[in-house]
């Protein structure tokens, strides 16, 4: 029986709640940049014998309304609220210090750089710490965080992290609002829901379903069935009625990404990127059959599978190099000059694709821009989809 979407808050409030600010609970790296400055916080003396008596497990008495970090305008300290003297108390910066040390992705140290940010590996003297991993409401009490100390995951992340409970939290939602929940096809948590799942495979036996493993990635252990037999009982899947006739570019079945920034969920502040990026099949599509279902570079748009085929191509334009070559799904290109590289467009070739209009409308990985401009240019809209 389905628990009560308030038992649900409430347990996973149990979950995460610790011995840590609300503020850093909430709040993102990026969140207390804005805050404090790209370089450094200022941060008061009582706040930070408030930070040292917490790291003893103790309290440190606190002066004032609050000990939160502070900072005036123009980057200087505040002087005394009773500016009689104009000699307030000193406020010292702190320099942004990062902890990687549960970190393996280099892009995230060369941009901490690249903002001036100090690399550390101390357990306890950073002001940010990324971690690759979600983190469990245990590991955050763990690390017993202190002002103005900020991780990069909130609490209870896993909600909809792995698959299988993001589908169940969207199959609620969906119940509860079925029209703002009808953008997604129809999904089977596996094998909690096989009853349900195995009468409606009987009831549309021409109905194919693409099924995925709660925490694979890549591409690993997806595949294709119209018999809920097929399914292993010992593992947790997510089964969905697979789209037939998806929409396609160069008759090449494709996925968009568009990635936000989160910097707070209570309230919500979500911050979408300008750019993003559409992944592509690297063979032509076609309606899916016993014959073609084990095709993945038909079917699939990962890229771990599809640079596998000998017809991937890399980007013409617009995305880096860098993270087409075993960079995974990342690399979306800046300023960057991008030269060289096979398939690649350089110097006055790609001023003169840029002047046209086509930069990035080629390759196995292409700019979402790139596809706003397809689809004004064949009778969709490139702006419902930005909204």
């Amino acid at each position: 029986m389905e628990l009560d979407l308030e038992e649900e808050r409430e347990r996973d409030r149990l979950e995460v709640e610790g011995d840590f600010t609300q503020e850093a609970m909430l709040c993102s790296p990026l969140a207390a940049v804005s805050q404090g400055g790209v370089g450094e916080w200022e941060l008061d003396d009582d706040a930070d014998a408030a930070s040292a008596g917490a790291r003893r497990g103790g309290h440190a008495e606190q002066h004032g309304a609050d000990a939160a970090p502070s900072r005036s305008e123009g980057g200087s300290a505040p002087d005394d609220a009773s500016g009689e003297s104009g000699k307030g108390k000193k406020h010292k910066a702190l320099k942004v210090q990062v902890n990687l040390t549960g970190c393996c992705y280099a892009v995230v140290g060369a941009a901490c750089k690249s903002l001036g940010w100090k690399i550390t590996a101390h357990e306890e003297k950073w002001t940010i710490r990324w971690v690759d991993r979600y983190c469990l409401g245990q590991t955050l009490r763990d690390m017993r965080l202190v002002r103005p100390q900020r991780i990069n995951h909130f609490p209870a992340m896993c909600e909809i992290a792995f698959k299988c409970r993001l589908a169940n939290n969207l199959n609620r939602l969906r119940h509860r609002l079925p029209a703002d929940y009808d953008f997604y096809p129809q999904t089977w948590v596996l094998p909690e829901e096989l009853n349900t799942f195995d009468r409606h495979v009987g009831e549309n036996p021409n109905r194919t379903f693409i099924v995925k493993p709660n925490s694979g990635s890549q591409g690993q252990g997806i595949f294709f069935t119209r018999r809920a037999a097929d399914i292993p009982k010992d593992c947790k899947y997510v089964a969905q009625r697979y789209l037939n006739k998806p929409l396609l570019i160069d008759k090449l079945k494709f996925d968009l990404r568009i990635y936000v920034l989160v910097t707070s969920v209570a309230p919500l502040r979500v911050y979408m990127a300008r750019e993003g990026l559409a992944r592509f099949c690297t063979e032509e599509y076609e309606s899916i059959s016993k014959q073609n279902r084990e095709n993945h570079f038909k079917h699939l748009t990962n890229y771990a599978i599809n640079k596998k085929n000998d017809a991937f191509q890399a980007p013409t334009e617009g995305i880096a190099v860098a993270g087409m070559q075993g960079g995974g799904e990342k690399g979306l290109r800046g300023d960057t000059d991008v030269g060289g590289g096979e398939g690649m467009d350089n110097g006055a070739e790609a001023g003169e694709r840029a002047s046209q209009g086509i930069v990035g409308n080629e390759g196995s990985k292409r700019p979402l821009s790139s596809i706003y401009r397809w689809l004004d240019a064949n009778g969709f809209s490139g702006e419902k989809v930005r909204s």
